[in-house]
Parts: C-alpha cells; sequence; structure tokens
C-alpha cells in the first residue's frame, strides 16, 4: 500500500523468502523453491534480516531520487 501526507509517501509492503524449505504443498511445488535449494546450503534466517533490508533500502533510494 502506498500513502501520502504532503510531500511524504509511505509505502507499506510485504515479501515472502523461503530460506531452508526443502518441501512444498502440491499447489506450488512445481514453481517454488527456496534460498537452500538453489544454493545447497543451509541459512540462519536471522543473519539475511540485515543485508536484505541494506538493498530493500538502496533499490527504493534508487528509484526515488532517480
Amino acid at each position: 500500500q502506498c500513502f501520502s501526507q504532503g510531500s511524504d509517501v509511505w509505502i507499506i509492503f510485504g515479501i515472502g523468502l523461503n530460506v531452508n524449505n526443502e518441501h512444498f504443498n502440491d499447489e506450488i511445488k512445481s514453481t517454488a523453491t527456496s534460498l537452500s535449494l538453489e544454493t545447497g546450503k543451509k541459512y540462519n534466517p536471522k543473519q539475511l534480516i540485515n543485508p536484505l533490508t541494506k538493498n530493500i533500502i538502496g533499490s527504493f533510494h534508487k528509484i526515488f531520487n532517480s
């Protein structure tokens, strides 16, 4: 969702990231994947939060400052 007040713009969004998932339900198993399945590694989800957040914020800065 996007909200504005004066010159301020607020965006609320959510993402889902399959980190260490190996099995998916029948509805999505033909297209779903996870970071672990793609790389062959296991991840600590808590260690992904900061890099992911920084990347998303950086992308927004590029979009809105261009």
